[in-house]
């Protein structure tokens, strides 16, 4: 139970495969073509990001 919390939840793993999951159903992309691994990088980067920030400012503006 631990360890598919610390993989799934902290490590967002779930978000990996889903933007692998968007990646490849909507634009047909390769995972081996250098190409969309970039392109999987930065969408996966920003929306975690995201989260982490808004998850962040939202626990400190509450005190």
């Amino acid at each position: 139970m631990f360890d598919f919390f610390v993989e799934q939840i902290l490590g967002m793993q779930w978000l990996n495969d889903l933007v692998w999951y968007v990646l490849i159903n909507y634009f047909h992309a390769d995972q081996n073509s250098n190409w969309w691994s970039s392109a999987h990088f930065f969408f996966y980067d920003t929306i975690k990001i995201t989260i982490l920030l808004v998850t962040l400012i939202g626990s400190v503006a509450k005190f």
